[in-house]
């Protein structure tokens, strides 16, 4: 019976047979009978013994693997988000330069007004929750 036979038997039986040959395989893993000197063993301790090592490490490469995607989707995700802050804080950027403009633009209308002695009209202005219906009518 080879290594692939024993690990197929014991997954896919229903038997009582079945069973007590997985409490042994348990029995001896816990025992350390399935150590690395226990792949040294012929017949069908050594087999069971590099069967398990060898299913031990795909499981580790699998983790290893899976860690790698996890880490790539992580990094990509920390990329695409920087790249949406760095767009971000330049439109920021923009509209607080505008701000600045048009404060100081109406300041020297402003002042132009009174060396004119004109008296200007105080703009319409809506008040936030007013210019946010307007702008923005289906947000709540």
């Amino acid at each position: 019976m080879g290594e692939e036979a024993i690990l197929n038997f014991v997954s896919a039986t229903k038997s009582p047979w079945g069973f007590v040959l997985s409490l042994l395989i348990i029995l001896a893993m816990v025992s350390g009978l399935f150590s690395k000197a226990a792949a040294e063993y012929g017949g069908l301790i050594g087999a069971a013994a590099r069967a398990i090592q060898r299913h031990k490490q795909e499981a580790i490469e699998e983790d290893k693997a899976s860690d790698a995607r996890r880490l790539d989707r992580m990094e990509a995700t920390i990329q695409r988000l920087d790249n949406e802050i760095g767009s971000l804080q330049e439109k920021d950027k923009i509209h607080h330069e505008y701000q600045l403009y048009v404060a100081g633009y109406w300041r020297k209308l402003q002042f132009w007004a009174v060396e004119k002695n004109i008296t200007l009209p105080p703009p319409p202005m809506m008040t936030y929750p007013e210019w946010k219906i307007s702008t923005y009518p289906d947000t709540d």
